[in-house]
């Protein structure tokens, strides 16, 4: 007990040194205790493995003249690129100017608002010359030194500020020598896309990244204290359009390498070129991901938009919301499998670092609500699946451009498309006391003696070797982090710190001890699922997955108004936001449902659809009831039902040859939940959390 308490004031006091903690377990041979030595990641790391939920900065430094216009009218023809303006008259001046008004304090304090808690901020390799005046030699740019040699001291500061602001910053290297794509915000206009057909250009952008890097880093570090945890990651190129696949991949390679070598701890994003599965495979082949050393993440960016291909044109909203929700469609197999394979065999993550409400007229319908409902189809698909996501972009140049609730952040929150909250809210400091911190080790104790319990009796129906003690182990680990992240970042916000890479959490969390997730080659360890086993019981996400509103789109052909209104419902529950639950009022009639009994065995090396389901859920929040007793947060799930009953309610049900069951879920406020289930072998993962919801539920 003693021990417990000194690791949680260590942890809760902000000193988070490496500590150990001493689990209790059982065997075949009888009581035992196994030591479990390291503790969470330093907290100088956390940040980066925090929900972000955050917006593009677009136009600040690298240009788009459907965003902003004003700085393109004294640039030369044809006045589309950042190369453009800087050949221009007057360029300097109308850049610097630019510079210090684009983003200003009060859109910082509107982001924080709003719950922004990231930022991504595109930038050139010409920006990063007021560093380092030899990055634009042998480029387009090396006549320009003295037009951008300003930008540096203006980054730099936007990070400070953000800092400042508890927000984290993705710096994405928008622009690379001879430009990536084919588009002019990769720098120039009308050239050709040159960076990967020539060796030259390949070499000058490694040289970017490297200087970029180091400069970075030696700027955060110099600062006091340091500030080395705002900046979350290094994305190496935007948006790639190389001839091969083999020419990107061998390119990363090197460019991995430099980075790690300018600042090894920085985590690093990948552009997958729209190809997540086969980037998934090329950091699993190659072992660039983050369990070596002290590696930051590896993190694959999709950028997800629906308005620009002839298909994305021939389809109306409706049907992009349809697919962007159905469980068993391309979209959602695809994140999850990606998710999976990146978080749990890779230890790093996937995120969407691009993405809007923008769509074609042709997909409109001009219905009310089909905007926000695609937004909100979009934002469950990344909570569910994602470490973050960045919205692209803040806003839109006033007096100049109409309202863009497609593309303008502001705008679209203004309008009601975009939700006006996200994220969790904090009602109260967190309690740090004696009496509270009692209080955590007693539900502790009693919730992991339930589990465990629970965990044995079931796993004694399957003869084999066990080492139960590992679930002891899991279940303490992800209490105890989970409270510490809750308290221990940015305590002061509003807004509440949700872990976001939740499978390279855990990884990094048993690194170094006997439940330890791989033998060095990407294989789990024999005894990894009862480890991460032991979090299902404290991980469960508190969220109305997006594949409840199935049946609604199926039956109704996507009623707006009810569809809308419902999924604002699960953003009451996930978000926890400060509207009334009152202005949420959704109900319906739903069908009698059968179930199907899952064929096939259950073996411990796979024990059910769990560990599965840890792997992708594992180190989310606490359990919900005393995560509302310590925070005060807004919450419409009623509190959880003990892990035991949870468990043995599911497999007691699940074991039969079939169940007819007829329920309506009840909530605050008489907001009604349920699905039409199909066969249980061929369900989805969250349709089988939302059985063993609505087996509670039902009584069984």
């Amino acid at each position: 007990m003693k021990k417990f308490f000194k690791s949680i004031k260590s942890e809760i006091t902000d000193s988070l040194e490496r500590t150990s903690e001493e689990v209790t377990g059982k065997n075949e041979a009888g009581r035992f205790s196994v030591s479990f030595a390291p503790g969470p990641p330093p907290k100088n790391e956390w940040l980066q493995f925090r929900k972000h939920r955050g917006v593009n900065l677009g136009s600040w430094f690298v240009l788009e003249r459907w965003i902003t216009d004003t700085p393109f009218r004294q640039a030369a023809h044809p006045a589309a690129s950042d190369l453009d303006v800087a050949k221009g008259t007057n360029a300097k001046q109308l850049l610097e100017k630019h510079w210090d008004t684009w983003v200003t304090q009060r859109d910082w304090n509107w982001m924080a608002s709003v719950g922004v808690n990231s930022v991504r901020l595109p930038i050139g390799y010409y920006h990063v010359c007021g560093a380092d005046r030899t990055i634009l030699n042998d480029t387009d740019f090396f006549p320009y030194y003295s037009v951008y040699e300003g930008a540096w001291r203006r980054i730099t500061q936007a990070i400070l500020t953000a800092s400042r602001m508890n927000m984290t910053v993705l710096i994405d290297l928008h622009a690379a020598p001879g430009k990536q794509n084919a588009d002019p915000h990769s720098g120039t206009s009308n050239s050709p896309h040159n960076f990967f057909n020539d060796p030259h250009n390949l070499r000058r952008g490694l040289y970017a990244l490297s200087s970029l890097t180091r400069n970075l880093y030696s700027f955060l570090s110099s600062q006091s204290p340091p500030i080395t945890s705002t900046v979350i990651g290094i994305e190496l190129v935007n948006e790639p359009a190389p001839p091969t696949d083999k020419v990107l991949m061998d390119w990363y390679l090197q460019a991995i390498d430099e980075v790690r070598k300018a600042w090894p701890g920085v985590s690093i994003y990948l552009g997958e070129w729209w190809k997540p599965s086969l980037y998934t495979d090329f950091v699993l082949r190659e072992g660039v991901g983050g369990e070596s050393g002290r590696r930051g993440l590896v993190v694959l960016d999709h950028h997800l938009y629906r308005c620009f291909t002839p298909q994305d044109l021939r389809t109306s909203v409706q049907d992009h919301t349809r697919a962007l929700i159905d469980p068993n469609g391309g979209t959602q197999t695809t994140f999850s499998s990606v998710a999976e394979k990146m978080g749990r065999e890779a230890g790093g993550g996937f995120v969407v670092a691009e993405w809007s409400c923008g769509l074609n007229s042709s997909s409109l319908r001009n219905i009310p609500g089909e905007r926000r409902a695609f937004v909100d189809a979009q934002l469950a698909l990344y909570e569910q699946h994602c470490g973050g996501w960045w919205f692209w972009t803040l806003k839109k140049e006033e007096g100049v451009y109409p309202k863009d609730v497609g593309w303008s952040l502001k705008d679209a929150v203004d309008a009601g498309v975009f939700p006006s909250s996200i994220g969790m809210k904090r009602k109260k400091k967190p309690d740090t006391s004696t009496k509270e911190r009692t209080r955590r080790q007693q539900v502790l104790e009693k919730r992991r003696s339930e589990a465990l319990g629970a965990h044995e009796t079931y796993w004694a129906r399957f003869p084999g070797q066990y080492q139960h003690h590992r679930f002891s182990a899991g279940f303490t680990h992800g209490w105890t982090d989970s409270y510490t992240f809750f308290d221990s970042l940015n305590p002061d916000s509003a807004s509440v710190s949700e872990l976001g890479f939740k499978q390279a959490w855990a990884r990094r969390r048993a690194r170094g001890t006997e439940n330890e997730y791989g033998d060095g080659n990407g294989k789990a360890g024999r005894w990894w699922w009862e480890y991460e086993h032991g979090k299902i019981y404290v991980f469960f996400k508190l969220q109305l997955p997006s594949t409840w509103f199935v049946p609604v789109v199926a039956a109704y052909s996507l009623v707006p108004a009810a569809y809308t209104t419902s999924h604002n419902a699960w953003f009451h529950v996930h978000y926890r936001t400060s509207q009334k639950l009152s202005d949420v009022q959704p109900s319906f009639v739903y069908p009698k449902v059968t179930y199907q009994p899952i064929q096939g065995a259950m073996t411990p090396t796979y024990p059910l659809w769990c560990a599965k389901y840890t792997a992708e859920d594992a180190i989310q929040q606490a359990v919900a009831d005393h995560i509302h007793a310590s925070f005060g947060l807004v919450a419409a799930e009623s509190k959880l039902r003990s892990a035991a009953d949870l468990y043995m309610a599911s497999t007691k049900r699940m074991s039969e040859l079939s169940i007819h069951l007829e329920w309506t879920g009840q909530r605050e406020d008489q907001e009604r939940f349920t699905h039409v289930f199909r066969n249980l072998k061929r369900m989805s993962l969250e349709e089988k959390r939302l059985l063993l919801a609505g087996l509670m539920d039902a009584g069984f």
